[in-house]
């Protein structure tokens, strides 16, 4: 008998591309592997969306992914059919299988919450602790996403992005709560070092934005609400920062911990550091004191992660005259009054 092809085989994978989809592993289906070695920044693929849902993902319905599949043309189809949950057997569902291999797209007020069925970039497999990375880039065509490599790739190696990002404050059970799937990335491995390391990082980097926003990020995407509204529990702690009265000097060292945090963990990358440091920056300029504003500047002005906070940590205690100004601006941003 002529040896059994796998419908994903059958997708088209440009014949530049550095990877090609096989089997990852137990549990993980197919993947991407890289055909050479890719350095940190390259383009991997860009894609554009095959169809798309003008909805948001949550609102989408079997009718209106069957809608869809009968407007596209049929290469279009034909790839959609090609889908298997998990690499196995096909889909039960449409919407299943249009939600699992879909991301949020829209160039314009007409497509705002639109998804998009992308055959390609649904097969990179996701790690918490990836080597690649799609990120929302203001300037690049929101119909094409692209995965890039955020660190050296080496032939053969595995290409892995996180499938949500706020997985940066979940412990690995909080992982596990939040897939329909293992991971077993070095966050994620039971036993080991590492893995012990990652749940205390990730619990403090949890810790340290409640502390700054006073939200806990696990419980508001979906993780462990226990465990987000536990992670601060001095009574007197939470009631400053429910109050906005956390000084901005300990703001901008919990941000700032919050960066070497993710350093060590590996999830650190030119995306992550491009989304946080405008606002790191604007907390830098707030500082009203002489003496405060020229402690922030100089932290700010080094070159790595670590050293920006231990030239920070000369902040720590000290009062600023921006405080209460901050204070007082987000209470009335959010509705807080503290009479009574």
């Amino acid at each position: 008998m002529p040896p059994q092809h796998h419908p994903y085989e059958s997708l088209p994978v440009p014949s530049d591309a550095p990877f090609t989809l096989k089997p990852s592993g137990p549990g993980k289906g197919w993947g991407a592997f890289a055909t050479r070695s890719i350095e940190r920044g390259t383009v991997i693929l860009r894609e554009t969306a095959v169809f798309a849902i003008p909805k948001h993902q949550a609102d989408i319905t079997e009718l209106d992914v069957r809608a869809a599949f009968r407007k596209a043309p049929p290469a279009a189809q034909r790839q959609f059919l090609a889908l298997r949950d998990n690499a196995a057997g096909p889909f039960r569902s449409m919407a299943k299988a249009f939600a699992e291999n879909s991301f949020a797209i829209g160039a314009s007020v007409e497509r705002r919450g639109a998804h998009g069925f992308f055959p390609l970039l649904s097969r990179f497999n996701h790690s918490c602790v990836p080597n690649a990375a799609v990120p929302i880039l203001h300037d690049a065509p929101k119909d094409s996403p692209a995965i890039y490599a955020t660190r050296d790739i080496a032939a053969g190696e595995e290409i892995m992005f996180r499938y949500d990002p706020h997985f940066e404050c979940r412990t690995a059970i909080e992982h596990h709560e939040a897939l329909d799937f293992v991971c077993d990335c070095p966050a994620c491995r039971p036993g080991t070092e590492f893995q012990r390391a990652s749940d205390l990082r990730r619990r403090l980097i949890r810790g340290l934005q409640f502390l700054v926003s006073g939200e806990g990020p696990a419980a508001s995407q979906g993780g462990s609400t226990s465990a987000s509204a536990n992670i601060i529990p001095d009574p007197g702690v939470r009631k400053e920062v429910a109050e906005f009265r956390t000084p901005l000097s300990a703001q901008l060292i919990y941000n700032l911990l919050t960066v070497c945090l993710m350093e060590a963990e590996g999830i650190l990358d030119e995306f992550e550091v491009g989304r946080l440091q405008p606002g790191f920056t604007a907390m830098a300029t707030m500082f009203r004191r002489p003496r405060n504003a020229s402690i922030a500047r100089r932290a700010m002005a080094q070159s790595t992660p670590t050293e920006r906070l231990r030239v920070a940590f000369a902040l720590y205690g000290r009062a600023d005259e921006a405080d209460e100004e901050m204070a007082r601006v987000l209470r009335a941003m959010q509705g807080v009054s503290l009479a009574g």
